[in-house]
């Protein structure tokens, strides 16, 4: 875990995983590792420019895969027919500004 939280370690973990977000800025900025002009490169540069601005992270308000579920879940129900996708984006929206008030009430 100590080696983990470095640049070097990151940077490693990074080059074995290629493409997961690093917790060190500049390590998403790697020219070496993540090359400017590649798709994975200029993706992982993008990523560091709004890491900066990224808080809404934590368990219950706001974990990737939370808000991926209250997405998926819309997709799936204009899938199947059970929404329309207006309905459907109205009740995303919703659940994803409840996530946001239960962050600002506890930031």
């Amino acid at each position: 875990m100590k080696f983990l939280s470095t640049y070097e370690g990151n940077k490693e973990y990074c080059r074995i995983y290629g493409g997961i977000v690093s917790a060190v800025l500049s390590v998403n900025n790697d020219e070496e590792l993540f090359p400017t002009g590649t798709l994975v490169g200029d993706a992982m540069h993008r990523a560091g420019i709004a890491q900066g601005r990224t808080v809404y992270f934590g368990k219950g308000f706001g974990t990737p895969s939370e808000m991926s579920e209250i997405t998926s879940g819309a997709v799936e129900k204009v899938r199947t027919g059970a929404m329309m996708p207006e309905e459907a984006v109205m009740e995303a929206q919703g659940l994803l500004e409840d996530m946001l008030a239960r962050w600002d009430a506890e930031a």
